[in-house]
């Protein structure tokens, strides 16, 4: 896989450019999928209201016609004629003809009318050269007698080529409703045209803009009844609409498809059926008419889109930039760290994560620098330790090589009080050792604690207790004093209060002349615990009291007195007791001894 070699400010860039155009770009195609739905909708509706006007007017002039018709069939004169030409009895032709004749001057749309009888001849025309056709199989005809009302035929084609629409009522003599025969009335299908005419505005206000929609009519087999341009066709319109009426009963449809013409249009067919008469009412549009105002939205749309989405390149740009500028200032400073170089500072004013992280950054080159300078006091420390270690080593490690050589020279005048002055050097180089040891572990953070809720008064009984066998030999008095009442447990590590303890009582004990006193006492006061070590030794001169817990520090006198010492054990002290939360004081006078005071507050008792 080849890697992305951008650089991370271009990455951010496209993906900040990517986060912000793709939801533009979904959101545009909502909004334009959205707008789309409803104006196809509009249109649908818009079509659907024109549709409903013209099924209205033409569904309103059939019922009309029948009306008519059955008026006609119902007048007392032309039925009595009718009546006296059955039975055989003299009748009036003429009166007939001229009832007929006279509905034909007041409807111009009325092709002709005739009379058939219950034979299914044609007894009375308006057109004579048809009186004697046998019309029976006609459907319209037949269910005009059998039901007894007005009844709209099929389309039918007449001899002059003219498409009519066929309109019968029964003639029912009325003193015993027989059935006389069957008035037909045929009209010329162009009537259709006269009333979508008469709805043509609505039509054409149809769809929104400058669109002219066209409205027109066929019939079952296909041929035009009528347009809004008063156009016609001799030939059968098979135009998708069309044939999804014909398909099947009511098959209403909202589409585009090709008109007779062969243009792509957008429109509506109703299916609708006036008894046998069968039509299609359909309204289209051209189809990059009637999407002119949708087409320039869209263009509209995608214009802004595009503009939004180069100021969107913009904002990125910029955003990408003053984001990726504080982390370039991290990666400086991140190089200088490398470099060795702790004192390079990081300042961020962004007041956001960035600035946060930049904080985090300073805190870490704060710590390192700490770490560092640490690092440098660990190995000075290291070659003072060495140093110290050599220089307080050599002088027992002399002591002891001359006591073995002597052992060695002269094996049978070995003095036993020598070894024992070896045996004493040997152990004083093992306690100086530990106590260097204690120390680098103390600096180097190893000096491990472990904390636990203990009363008080048992630990320093026992190391007391543990003092009094070389007290005796030294003829030192030690007393331990504490309260009766019982005092509360504290967090406290033994091993490591016990060491602190009896550094203490070893210097009390090492620098306290014969016939002295070492009194320990420990009590309840201040909000905490006190635990107090005083002697009657040598003391401390004044001017030395600030420097008795610095390491390798021995007072002058101190050093006259026991030449023996490292001068570690009060700095051991103080660490120690400042890890348990407590404070450690020394007040002295010279020649009158020392007091070692130690304070636990409160807050390390154990709830």
């Amino acid at each position: 896989m080849i890697p992305w070699r951008w650089s991370f400010r271009r990455k951010l860039l496209l993906l900040l450019f990517t986060a912000a155009v793709v939801p533009l770009t979904l959101i545009t195609i909502f909004v334009y999928s959205t707008f789309q739905r409803e104006f196809n909708q509009l249109l649908r509706t818009q079509f659907s209201q024109a549709l409903l006007l013209q099924y209205q007017l033409l569904e309103r002039y059939f019922e009309s016609q029948k009306a008519l018709l059955r008026s006609i069939a119902a007048q007392d004169l032309l039925l009595s004629e009718i009546d006296r030409a059955t039975e055989g009895r003299p009748f009036s032709e003429n009166i007939i003809f001229i009832s007929l004749v006279s509905v034909l001057r007041e409807n111009p749309f009325i092709e002709k009318m005739y009379i058939v009888g219950n034979d299914g001849r044609v007894w009375f025309s308006t057109a004579t050269d048809e009186i004697g056709q046998e019309l029976l199989q006609r459907r319209e005809i037949q269910k005009a007698a059998n039901f007894r009302a007005p009844y709209v035929g099929e389309v039918t084609v007449t001899s002059l080529k003219r498409r009519v629409v066929p309109i019968a009522a029964p003639l029912i003599r009325k003193r015993d409703n027989a059935l006389l025969g069957v008035l037909v009335m045929e009209i010329n299908s162009s009537v259709v045209h006269s009333i979508l005419t008469a709805g043509d505005a609505s039509v054409r206000d149809a769809a929104p803009g400058d669109a002219r929609p066209q409205s027109y009519a066929v019939d079952a087999e296909g041929y035009l009844l009528v347009n809004t341009e008063g156009l016609g066709f001799t030939h059968s319109i098979q135009t998708a609409p069309v044939r999804n009426c014909n398909a099947g009963p009511r098959r209403d449809r909202y589409g585009v498809w090709e008109n007779g013409k062969g243009e792509e249009v957008v429109g509506m067919v109703w299916c609708r059926a006036f008894d046998d008469f069968s039509t299609a009412l359909i309204v289209e549009q051209k189809k990059n008419e009637a999407f002119r105002l949708l087409r320039e939205i869209g263009i509209t749309t995608a214009a802004l889109a595009l503009l939004i989405a180069a100021a969107t390149f913009v904002a990125a740009r910029f955003f990408a930039r003053a984001f990726t500028a504080p982390i370039e200032v991290l990666r400086r400073a991140a190089k200088e760290l490398g470099r060795g170089n702790f004192e390079y500072r990081v300042t961020i004013a962004t007041g956001d994560e960035l600035e946060s992280l930049a904080e985090d950054f300073e805190e870490m080159r704060q710590r390192l620098r700490i770490a560092h300078q640490h690092e440098l006091f660990l190995g000075k420390l290291k070659s003072e330790f060495i140093s110290i270690a050599a220089h307080q080593l050599r002088t027992p490690l002399t002591a002891i090589r001359w006591t073995l050589e002597q052992a060695v020279e002269k094996p049978k005048r070995v003095d036993v009080q020598l070894f024992r002055r070896a045996l004493a050097t040997v152990i004083h180089m093992a306690d100086l050792i530990n106590d260097l040891l204690d120390v680098s572990r103390i600096e180097e953070g190893d000096f491990e604690y472990h904390f636990q809720c203990l009363p008080l008064e048992p630990v320093v009984r026992g190391r007391v207790a543990a003092h009094e066998d070389r007290a005796r030999a030294q003829h030192i008095t030690l007393s331990f004093v504490s309260e009766e009442a019982p005092l509360p447990s504290v967090r406290l590590d033994k091993d490591k209060w016990s060491m602190a303890l009896d550094n203490i009582l070893d210097n009390a004990l090492k620098y306290t002349p014969e016939g002295g006193r070492v009194e320990i006492s420990l009590k309840k006061e201040s909000g905490g615990i006190t635990l107090t070590v005083s002697d009657t030794g040598i003391g401390i001169p004044q001017d030395q009291l600030d420097n008795i817990f610095t390491k390798f520090f021995r007072a002058e006198n101190a050093v006259s007195f026991q030449t023996e010492g490292s001068g570690l054990g009060l700095y051991i002290v103080r660490k120690i007791i400042e890890a348990h939360g407590g404070t450690v004081r020394v007040e002295s006078r010279e020649g009158e001894g020392t007091c070692v005071t130690i304070h636990l507050p409160q807050v390390v008792f154990c709830r």
